[in-house]
């Protein structure tokens, strides 16, 4: 079931979330999902990623947009009728286009104005693609539970959280975050070197540690900077260092970087 990097395929998960897997390899990953905080946070995401497809895409309003589309298409091509195509038939292929596009890595719906989507205009549509952007992906661990944390989402002191990132087309990064009371800490690369650290692409990458919120008050921002090519910490961490003393800035404000880096960010509010 596994691959040669020993990671359960995403395309199993997602078949196992929709029921689609017999009993025996079910239970596998049920069984896994119980004693690996890794494959719970896995599942926690495409869960939850699902159900905010579904919500921004109704099915039938997309099978009647797909079905328009084709019909569109047999006008200029003549090559294939598909006006007759019932609409559960039509609802069913939005699902499976839908999965595949998701388990696949290349589909992602329009979010929050958040930089972890783009957009390809083509023909005049605009077709949304997931992967395009890196993304950091915080979880808040409860005993085997691993709730997703959205910008903007309470947490306490006490809090433990798993900090994730999707390298998508970065190649390195780095990830620190900046609490109320000023304080910088660095959390990837954890070894003091001096450069970003090399970001791994087999899909979404947990941290190797836990972090557990200490008292520091009203919020906790996390970023995630990346860049196509190797870069120096120091800059990154000066620029983050002076944005700290002023928390209004560093709860709210980007970071002055040097050009070809991105930055991407999770506010969380005590």
């Amino acid at each position: 079931m596994t691959q040669r990097n020993g990671k359960i395929p995403d395309i199993l998960l997602e078949q196992y979330l929709l029921g689609e897997l017999d009993k025996s390899k079910a239970a596998e990953i049920r069984s896994l999902s119980e004693s690996n905080p890794e494959i719970s946070a896995r599942l926690a995401f495409l869960k939850a990623s699902n159900e905010e497809i579904l919500e921004r895409y109704p099915v039938r309003p997309m099978a009647a947009a797909i079905r328009q589309k084709a019909e569109q298409s047999v006008v200029k091509k003549r090559s294939f009728n598909f006006s007759t195509l019932a609409a559960p038939a039509a609802a069913m292929l939005v699902l499976i286009v839908i999965s595949a596009l998701w388990a696949g890595g290349i589909f992602n719906p329009p979010g929050d104005g958040k930089t972890n989507m783009n957009s390809v205009k083509t023909d005049g549509e605009i077709i949304y693609t997931k992967g395009l952007e890196a993304q950091l992906k915080i979880y808040r661990k409860s005993g085997s539970v691993n709730e997703m944390l959205k910008s903007g989402d309470a947490v306490a002191v006490g809090d433990t959280l798993q900090v994730a990132y999707i390298a998508a087309q970065a190649n390195f990064g780095l990830i620190f975050s900046i609490d109320g009371r000023g304080a910088v800490t660095r959390h990837f690369p954890s070894d003091g070197g001096a450069q970003a650290a090399k970001l791994a692409h087999n899909g979404e990458q947990l941290l190797d540690y836990s972090y557990r919120l200490d008292d520091a008050p009203a919020f906790e921002r996390f970023f995630f900077v990346t860049s196509a090519q190797s870069f120096e910490i120091a800059p990154i961490m000066a620029a983050a260092q002076a944005m700290a003393g002023d928390p209004q800035a560093a709860r709210n404000n980007l970071l002055l970087l040097p050009g070809g880096l991105e930055q991407h960010d999770l506010l969380l509010v005590k």
